[in-house]
């Protein structure tokens, strides 16, 4: 049995006993917070000392990806472990620059107007385990083209994953992410954006600009769920702003999770 497997086995395990417990009334205190912060503090553990312990070809890599006279992108973000940081600013002709630790595979391609970018992990270090995850010490950290329509979507394992998207116009975000800790600040000037995120045993934590109105649909497991109310009252089974149907800019989030812990703000 390969370690990763062994180790988010074993967590799944100690999460089911636990809850089997409380499920059997022989105790009431509710562990589900107590458990995600721990969980956390092990990956923050991994992110801080696994470059140390764990030696690898850590070159940082300077990458930059020109429009080719393109007017939208769709770019598809593969990583593994480690973090991944993304902001945007005034590119000009380009689409996106950044460092990549460790290495950079990547795929460009062009179809009438949108050009088309995957963006993935070096294949060559894929296949190495450690106890949890398969830890390398990635470290993307990269800039989006702010006035470029862009659809994007990230998938990712076990890291932390934090994307101010704020200042961006993001037509389309999707979210895929095992055992992580994923920050993201919507966009507040692009008109409609639709968000899609589905999670295993993970934080996902979003944040609405004021001025943006905001719709909320969640399918969750054994997740700890914090919506802000005030701005998104419960209507059925839907959050949503009172001005959604209306609004100029607005987010539609559609969030599904296992175990974890979701918050919109």
């Amino acid at each position: 049995m390969k370690r990763n497997n062994f180790f988010w086995g074993s967590m799944v395990l100690v999460a089911g006993v636990l809850l089997l417990l409380k499920t059997l009334g022989l105790f009431t205190f509710n562990f589900w917070p107590v458990f995600w912060a721990v969980m956390l503090i092990l990956a923050g553990v991994w992110f801080l000392l696994g470059p140390r312990l764990f030696k690898a070809d850590m070159i940082e890599e300077q990458v930059t990806i020109p429009l080719e006279g393109a007017s939208e992108a769709d770019i598809r973000f593969n990583h593994g472990a480690g973090r991944i940081l993304v902001n945007s600013g005034n590119l000009g002709g380009n689409l996106l620059n950044g460092t990549f630790t460790g290495g950079l595979e990547k795929e460009i391609s062009r179809s009438g107007s949108s050009l088309s970018a995957n963006l993935s992990m070096p294949q060559r270090v894929l296949g190495v385990a450690i106890p949890g995850v398969d830890f390398k010490g990635f470290v993307w950290n990269l800039t989006l083209n702010r006035d470029v329509p862009l659809r994007l979507r990230f998938s990712t394992g076990a890291g932390e994953t934090v994307l101010d998207l704020s200042d961006t116009l993001v037509k389309e975000l999707r979210v895929e992410t095992g055992a992580s800790a994923t920050r993201v600040k919507l966009p507040m000037r692009a008109g409609q954006t639709r968000v899609t995120a589905k999670a295993g045993m993970a934080s996902l934590e979003f944040s609405v600009p004021q001025g943006v109105a905001a719709r909320i649909r969640l399918d969750t497991g054994m997740s700890s769920n914090k919506i802000d109310t005030n701005r998104f009252p419960l209507t059925g089974s839907v959050y949503q702003s009172p001005d959604f149907d209306t609004a100029a800019n607005r987010v539609d989030i559609e969030i599904e999770a296992g175990m974890g812990g979701i918050d919109v703000r």
